[in-house]
């Protein structure tokens, strides 16, 4: 994946280097005097460079020179930037990372590597922007639905460190609390924040593989800021695994001070007699854990929210 997004990278610098080009011929064409301008910013570079001028002076020059050029382009009635190589991300200009020696993904790589890997379970179809109000059949499952929107958002926009960092999304199928679980991933990966959104029988599937390949897989779930977990219950009941795998992980994740979004179809009482006191106490600590229960008709109709 790190090599594939690379080259995504480098594609779209080659892209924007043959876009200027472009425009740099058309700029020339229309007003030749631009194309003497590089050969005289030369010029007066070498001029300070063998002392010829102080640096005051260099100055001086080059600032006339932008200033002919930018005259020049608006007489031609070219954009200011006309001969500028641009950059589709200002934030790190297209190399996918920020911070220097201590680089950090930009949210622009995680966004690109969320549409080519599945796995990471985010799309951009379901954000809090495309959250529709035309889809509910009342106003009083409208006004509840989008009260649990703004909470969301607002739990998005203090990532990654919420005032409580468990979310327990609750309610019937067709509610929205996939489209809620899903809009909350992607705010993150905007924000430059490393998330994934897995089913819980998804996250089964994987802690299987873990012991059987004595593999490292579920350290991936511990140590992202925010982990989604979907479609809890849905999972199959593996004695000895699947009970302690997520108790493991929403403990580590707790104790870390991570954020966790679950969402499940299952009531408070289902909840309890399947996964017992640990795993709910990790779910609903009042002191670390906002529940949000979701009523109402299901909208999986609807082409909007679902």
């Amino acid at each position: 994946m790190s090599t594939q997004i690379e080259r995504v990278y480098s594609d779209i610098r080659s892209e924007e280097r043959r876009a200027l080009a472009v425009r740099t011929a058309e700029a020339y064409a229309r007003a030749p005097e631009l194309a003497a301008l590089p050969g005289l910013r030369q010029a007066v570079l070498r001029d300070a460079a063998a002392r010829r001028i102080d640096a005051a002076e260099s100055a001086k020059r080059l600032q006339a020179l932008d200033a002919r050029e930018q005259a020049l382009l608006l007489a031609a009635g070219l954009p200011a930037d006309t001969l500028t190589l641009r950059s589709r991300c200002p934030q790190c200009r297209d190399t996918g990372w920020l911070g220097g020696t201590s680089r950090r993904p930009c949210a622009c790589r995680l966004k690109y590597m969320a549409q080519r890997d599945p796995a990471i379970g985010i799309n951009e179809r379901e954000t809090f922007e495309t959250f529709s109000l035309d889809v509910f059949p009342d106003e009083g499952q409208k006004k509840r639905t989008v009260n649990a929107k703004n909470f969301c958002m607002a739990y998005a926009d203090t990532l990654p460190n919420p005032e409580k960092p468990n979310l327990l999304l609750m309610g019937m199928p067709g509610l929205g609390k996939s489209f809620l679980c899903n809009a909350i991933a992607y705010r993150a990966l905007c924000r430059g924040l490393a998330a994934r959104r897995v089913t819980a029988y998804a996250f089964v599937e994987d802690a299987l593989a873990a012991i059987r390949n004595q593999s490292g897989r579920s350290a991936l779930y511990v140590n992202l800021p925010l982990l989604v977990i979907d479609d809890l219950g849905s999972e199959p009941v593996v004695p000895n695994v699947s009970e302690e795998a997520l108790f493991s992980l929403l403990n580590e994740r707790l104790n870390a001070r991570r954020a966790t979004v679950v969402a499940t179809n299952l009531s408070v009482s289902a909840l309890q007699d399947r996964y017992g006191e640990r795993v709910m106490s990790r779910l609903t600590d009042r002191s670390a854990a906002q529940p949000i229960l979701l009523t109402g008709e299901n909208l999986r109709w609807s082409d909007g929210l679902c």
